[in-house]
């Protein structure tokens, strides 16, 4: 599936710790082809349209809505970035 990373995903991912980072990057692929694998946990955020959230960790999570067959990554950090995707 195609993808592409929103600035607001891009400036979070550059603060994250180098382990963090290299373990989203080592998911990526993984995740592209299965986004609903049942370790990524993967679920609706409540009261959005269409932005998901995915867990990295159990700190850590990711969250992207699908876009005409496009995974636009919106935000990673910690479990607080999902209060952010409800506003």
């Amino acid at each position: 599936m195609k993808h592409r990373f929103t600035r607001r995903f891009e400036k979070a991912y550059a603060r994250l710790p180098e382990d963090v980072k290299g373990l989203f990057d080592k998911k990526l692929n993984h995740f592209l082809q299965n986004p609903w694998y049942p370790s990524f946990r993967t679920k609706r955020i409540r009261s959005t349209g269409n932005i998901w959230e995915a867990r990295l960790t159990k700190k850590y999570r990711f969250t992207f809505e699908i876009n005409q067959e496009v995974i636009i990554f919106r935000n990673i950090g910690s479990h607080d970035i999902i209060d952010g995707e409800k506003d």
